[in-house]
């Protein structure tokens, strides 16, 4: 590194919290002197406030979570998808399950809790709403279990303070709602609660208000159950009693991870980080710490989402100034918060200390404010930006690797910032083209291109590139061979592969053979439009388990049926691959109504400007006959991986073989056109 150019700061802020999707918002208007890196589990972070109106059905999924890959690329900052298992505190060390570990200048923990789930067994059972990730996905799978169920279906929510109750509302309403019936007489729920009455800590008329309106919905509510042990399809309480039960959801209040035990960070006795008043911890300057999993120094917070939210511009102006060696401001909670809890229906009750008031009105209130929130974090769509200009970057990288390794296999730009992740991509569509072409056990020399970074940060960028190409060609039989690093204007990884090619064997190509697609096209191109704030996270997300799928299994199936040629669709498109596969005087009839693309959620890759990318490819399709000005016809010529096999399979068993890769988990696979005479 030239001794004149000095490398930003490292800011890793680890969960896709309220307050750190502020901190990301306010780095978007202003961005700091950092290189941040955003570690989550999920694409999408869902909003608390209105995690009871998406169960009641009141709103869809995109209208209670926020996008975490536009905003982060919106921000500027990288989005790892993962979860954290260990801090090292006195190292500035993050540890994961699959990837090598991460090194951080600044750390800032958004991370919420876990539900305390008290027990004298070491069997947990039931689901807990936090984090609240994880709640959507589980009540559908209860649903799917409700109504496979003959008998009457058994249903508890342990916790009766405000989010056990609102919860238990919700899953009455949307029951409710989709058959009245069904909810009376096929499903009892239930509420236990540990207290002597829900709600502590509520004024008076708002707990008889829901105790009256828990009774109305037939909702059975057993207080002083303080549940200490767990069995399948059994709580027991501290006094003895059974309860019995088919399904229940933790609504108890929070503990902290158990990874935060051995970071070596300074906790309290319940095992949250503790911080001061500039939301920094007290043991070490170099950690930040807001929402549930933080305990501040200064006096009790509540663990509730709203102090999370006014949390957020405070921690964000910190870390720009702890960056920058500037002066922290203090945090100061407020003593009384308005809390708006919401009864199921479109109704709510709004109380800040002994004051209250209630009805319909009070839930449109509810409504306005938090989606004016959530509207703070919606990134425009800039489908009409220009993508970056990786390509001359990565072309100039490509010269200077060629001096040092001649026949360079491939070099591409990374397809995402993850670069474990990017490494995994890669390697899976490298491993994908040789097995394909019939290689069998080979090596692959590897060459990286990185740009100026601190040596510490480099080696980790290093680590989790070839940790990610390992990942993928070791479940194919590909070993790593020689590895070279360069410095280059941009992120880039060249492969080399060498083995054994097995010659692929001659047949003839038959008027009549069809042409097989195991999946949709449009991937590889979701990826590169992540980056100009194109797609949305499910696209993207789809679009990433698409592309780290094995093409083994589907290859084993085609052959078996008789595949006179395969190809994997990589850069050069599908028209290209088409008409490398059928010989003169042959020609190929599409059927482009049959032609998967990559579609999630309300997006399509129909949407995305192939007609600039297409323009001056000078593509020959004069073989390939389809239905003129088809809105499919772009995408034969997409110049981006797409994940999926084509191949010339024999008509008489094309359908079997669509059959065999269906029941594989490749659903899309379909006859996309016939061989025939032009």
């Amino acid at each position: 590194m030239p001794p004149t150019q000095v490398a930003p700061l490292h800011l890793v802020l680890v969960g896709g919290g309220h307050s750190h999707v502020e901190v990301l918002r306010r780095f978007a208007l202003k961005s700091p002197p950092l290189r941040i890196t955003l570690i989550n589990p999920a694409v999408y972070a869902p909003y608390s406030g209105m995690l009871p109106g998406l169960i009641a059905g009141h709103y869809d999924f995109e209208a209670a979570h926020i996008d975490l890959l536009r905003l982060a690329t919106h921000t500027g900052a990288r989005l790892l998808l993962d979860t954290v298992t260990a801090i090292d505190a006195n190292e500035r060390v993050i540890s994961f399950a699959d990837r090598p570990p991460l090194h951080y200048d600044l750390l800032s923990l958004n991370t919420g809790g876990t539900p305390v789930i008290p027990t004298r067994s070491e069997y947990r059972w039931g689901i807990g709403v936090k984090p609240v990730a994880n709640l959507l996905g589980a009540w559908q799978a209860i649903r799917t279990r409700m109504d496979a169920s003959d008998a009457r279906y058994r249903l508890a929510v342990v916790g009766g303070g405000a989010a056990g109750v609102e919860l238990v509302l919700a899953i009455d309403h949307a029951l409710s709602r989709d058959d009245a019936n069904q909810r009376e007489d096929k499903v009892t729920l239930t509420l236990l609660n540990a207290g002597s009455e829900i709600l502590g800590g509520y004024p008076a008329a708002v707990r008889q208000q829901f105790q009256a309106r828990l009774a109305r919905q037939n909702i059975q509510v057993i207080n002083d159950a303080d549940v200490s042990e767990t069995d399948v399809g059994r709580l027991t309480d501290a006094s003895g009693r059974e309860f019995h039960f088919d399904d229940v959801l933790w609504a108890t209040p929070v503990k902290a991870h158990a990874w935060l035990a051995t970071s070596g960070l300074a906790t309290d006795s319940r095992g949250f980080v503790q911080v001061d008043s500039r939301l920094r911890s007290v043991s070490h300057p170099d950690v930040f710490a807001a929402g549930d999993v933080a305990s501040l120094n200064t006096g009790q917070v509540p663990k509730a989402g709203v102090f999370a939210v006014r949390e957020g511009p405070i921690l964000a102006h910190n870390l720009r100034a702890a960056a920058e060696d500037r002066r922290l401001v203090r945090y100061r909670p407020q003593r009384n918060f308005l809390s708006i809890l919401s009864a199921g229906e479109k109704h709510a009750v709004a109380t800040r200390g002994r004051f209250s008031i209630a009805g319909d009105w009070v839930w449109r209130w509810k409504h306005w404010i938090d989606s004016r929130f959530m509207q703070r974090y919606r990134v425009p769509d800039a489908a009409g930006t220009t993508p970056p200009p990786l390509a001359a970057a990565v072309e100039s990288s490509a010269r200077q690797l060629s001096r040092a390794a001649d026949g360079i296999f491939d070099l591409q730009a990374l397809w995402v910032d993850d670069p474990w992740l990017a490494g995994r991509l890669l390697a899976t569509q490298w491993a994908n083209r040789w097995h394909t072409a019939r290689g069998q056990t080979g090596r692959a020399d590897i060459s990286l291109l990185l740009p100026a970074l601190a040596e510490e940060h480099q080696r980790d960028e290093i680590a989790q590139l070839l940790h990610g190409i390992h990942s993928a060609f070791e479940a194919t039989h590909i070993a790593l061979g020689g590895i070279e690093t360069a410095q280059g204007e941009t992120y880039a990884v060249g492969v080399r592969l060498h083995g054994i090619i097995e010659p692929e064997p001659l047949r003839d190509i038959l008027e009549g053979d069809a042409i097989v697609l195991t999946g949709p096209v449009g991937a590889g191109a979701t990826l590169a439009d992540a980056r100009r704030l194109a797609v949305n996270g499910r696209a993207y997300a789809a679009a990433l388990t698409q592309l780290q799928a094995s093409v083994v299994s589907g290859l084993e199936q085609l052959k078996l049926h008789g595949a006179k040629k395969v190809a994997y669709l990589d850069r050069r498109g599908l028209s290209w691959h088409l008409q490398q596969m059928c010989p003169a005087p042959l020609g190929i009839e599409l059927d482009l109504d049959r032609l998967p693309v990559l579609a999630v959620a309300g997006w399509s890759a129909n949407a995305l400007m192939l007609g600039e990318r297409l323009d001056g490819m000078g593509y020959e399709t004069s073989r390939l006959t389809h239905t003129a000005n088809h809105p499919h016809a772009n995408w034969l010529h997409d110049q981006h991986a797409s994940g999926a096999l084509v191949a010339v399979v024999p008509a008489i068993s094309a359908d079997a073989c669509i059959t065999a890769l269906q029941s594989l988990g490749l659903q899309h696979a379909t006859i996309i056109g016939r061989i025939r005479r032009v």
